[in-house]
Protein backbone atom coordinates (compact mmCIF):
# COMPACT_ATOMS: atom_id res chain seq x y z
CA UNK A 1 0.00 0.00 0.00
CA UNK A 2 2.88 2.58 0.78
CA UNK A 3 4.18 2.00 -3.16
CA UNK A 4 1.07 2.93 -4.01
CA UNK A 5 0.12 5.69 -2.20
CA UNK A 6 3.81 7.07 -3.00
CA UNK A 7 3.14 6.80 -6.31
CA UNK A 8 -0.29 8.94 -6.15
CA UNK A 9 1.99 11.15 -4.42
CA UNK A 10 4.41 11.50 -6.92
CA UNK A 11 1.67 11.91 -9.27
CA UNK A 12 -0.02 14.96 -7.78
CA UNK A 13 3.30 16.43 -7.51
CA UNK A 14 4.10 16.20 -10.95
CA UNK A 15 0.46 17.71 -12.09
CA UNK A 16 1.08 20.35 -9.50
CA UNK A 17 4.43 21.39 -11.23
CA UNK A 18 2.78 21.01 -14.94
CA UNK A 19 -0.16 23.46 -13.51
CA UNK A 20 2.49 26.07 -12.04
CA UNK A 21 4.42 26.27 -15.08
CA UNK A 22 1.06 25.99 -16.99
CA UNK A 23 0.20 29.48 -15.29
CA UNK A 24 3.46 30.86 -15.47
CA UNK A 25 5.49 29.94 -18.70
CA UNK A 26 8.24 32.68 -17.29
CA UNK A 27 9.05 29.44 -14.99
CA UNK A 28 12.28 27.60 -16.68
CA UNK A 29 11.97 24.02 -16.88
CA UNK A 30 15.34 23.64 -14.85
CA UNK A 31 13.48 24.58 -11.41
CA UNK A 32 13.34 22.30 -8.71
CA UNK A 33 10.06 22.25 -6.47
CA UNK A 34 9.67 20.32 -3.40
CA UNK A 35 6.40 19.90 -1.84
CA UNK A 36 4.24 21.90 -4.33
CA UNK A 37 1.50 21.97 -3.25
CA UNK A 38 3.06 23.76 -0.05
CA UNK A 39 3.20 26.92 -2.47
CA UNK A 40 1.14 29.46 -3.10
CA UNK A 41 2.10 31.43 -6.44
CA UNK A 42 1.07 34.89 -8.20
CA UNK A 43 0.65 35.63 -11.79
CA UNK A 44 3.68 36.36 -14.09
CA UNK A 45 6.03 34.87 -12.15
CA UNK A 46 9.57 34.29 -13.88
CA UNK A 47 12.31 31.96 -11.70
CA UNK A 48 15.75 30.91 -13.76
CA UNK A 49 17.29 27.90 -14.42
CA UNK A 50 19.67 25.96 -11.76
CA UNK A 51 17.03 27.37 -9.27
CA UNK A 52 15.22 25.20 -6.29
CA UNK A 53 12.18 25.83 -4.41
CA UNK A 54 11.54 23.67 -1.43
CA UNK A 55 9.35 23.77 1.09
CA UNK A 56 9.58 20.91 3.87
CA UNK A 57 7.16 18.72 5.38
CA UNK A 58 9.80 17.44 8.22
CA UNK A 59 13.02 17.29 9.56
CA UNK A 60 14.89 14.63 11.01
CA UNK A 61 17.46 15.26 13.64
CA UNK A 62 18.87 12.62 15.87
CA UNK A 63 16.09 9.75 16.02
CA UNK A 64 13.46 12.69 16.33
CA UNK A 65 11.25 13.76 13.48
CA UNK A 66 10.02 17.35 13.78
CA UNK A 67 6.76 17.99 11.84
CA UNK A 68 6.60 20.77 9.97
CA UNK A 69 3.15 23.09 7.78
CA UNK A 70 5.17 24.86 5.69
CA UNK A 71 4.26 27.36 3.33
CA UNK A 72 5.38 29.50 0.75
CA UNK A 73 3.32 32.68 -1.08
CA UNK A 74 5.16 34.88 -3.75
CA UNK A 75 2.94 37.79 -5.24
CA UNK A 76 2.50 38.44 -8.87
CA UNK A 77 4.97 39.69 -11.25
CA UNK A 78 7.96 38.01 -8.88
CA UNK A 79 10.71 37.88 -11.00
CA UNK A 80 14.57 36.01 -10.30
CA UNK A 81 17.41 35.34 -13.18
CA UNK A 82 18.91 32.29 -12.05
CA UNK A 83 20.42 30.47 -8.90
CA UNK A 84 17.68 31.40 -6.69
CA UNK A 85 17.24 28.82 -3.58
CA UNK A 86 13.98 29.28 -1.32
CA UNK A 87 13.90 26.86 1.84
CA UNK A 88 10.79 26.91 3.43
CA UNK A 89 10.15 25.56 6.62
CA UNK A 90 7.72 27.62 8.56
CA UNK A 91 6.50 30.66 6.61
CA UNK A 92 7.90 32.84 3.34
CA UNK A 93 6.03 35.69 1.97
CA UNK A 94 7.32 37.51 -0.73
CA UNK A 95 5.06 40.47 -1.87
CA UNK A 96 4.23 41.38 -5.46
CA UNK A 97 6.57 43.55 -8.24
CA UNK A 98 9.62 41.89 -6.43
CA UNK A 99 12.94 41.02 -8.13
CA UNK A 100 15.69 38.76 -7.40
CA UNK A 101 19.20 38.96 -8.85
CA UNK A 102 21.82 35.49 -9.24
CA UNK A 103 22.42 33.20 -6.52
CA UNK A 104 20.21 34.18 -3.75
CA UNK A 105 19.83 32.49 -0.69
CA UNK A 106 16.03 32.60 1.66
CA UNK A 107 15.48 30.28 4.03
CA UNK A 108 13.25 30.93 7.49
CA UNK A 109 14.83 28.39 9.91
CA UNK A 110 18.05 28.00 11.73
CA UNK A 111 19.00 24.76 13.31
CA UNK A 112 19.01 25.26 17.27
CA UNK A 113 21.67 25.24 19.68
CA UNK A 114 20.36 23.18 22.66
CA UNK A 115 23.00 20.97 23.12
CA UNK A 116 26.18 23.11 22.31
CA UNK A 117 28.80 20.59 22.84
CA UNK A 118 27.23 18.21 20.75
CA UNK A 119 26.66 17.81 16.91
CA UNK A 120 24.15 21.36 15.45
CA UNK A 121 22.13 18.60 13.22
CA UNK A 122 21.05 16.56 16.36
CA UNK A 123 19.18 20.07 17.11
CA UNK A 124 15.24 20.60 16.07
CA UNK A 125 15.18 23.51 14.07
CA UNK A 126 13.97 27.17 14.94
CA UNK A 127 11.64 28.02 13.35
CA UNK A 128 11.08 31.83 11.57
CA UNK A 129 9.49 33.65 9.07
CA UNK A 130 10.81 36.01 6.51
CA UNK A 131 8.68 38.60 4.54
CA UNK A 132 9.81 40.23 2.16
CA UNK A 133 7.11 43.52 0.99
CA UNK A 134 6.13 44.65 -2.46
CA UNK A 135 8.58 46.43 -4.63
CA UNK A 136 11.96 45.14 -3.43
CA UNK A 137 14.63 44.09 -5.29
CA UNK A 138 17.08 41.83 -3.92
CA UNK A 139 21.27 41.94 -5.30
CA UNK A 140 23.13 39.46 -6.06
CA UNK A 141 24.49 36.90 -3.68
CA UNK A 142 22.18 37.75 -0.65
CA UNK A 143 21.59 35.69 1.95
CA UNK A 144 18.36 36.27 3.94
Amino acid sequence: MDIINKGIRKCREFLTIQLIRKTNPGISRKVFFQEPSRIVLGRNCKVGKESYILCWKEYMYGKNTQALNSKLIIGDNFSATRRLTIQCCNLIIIGKNVLIASDVFICDYNHSIENPNGNYVNNKLELGEVVISDGVWIGQGVYC
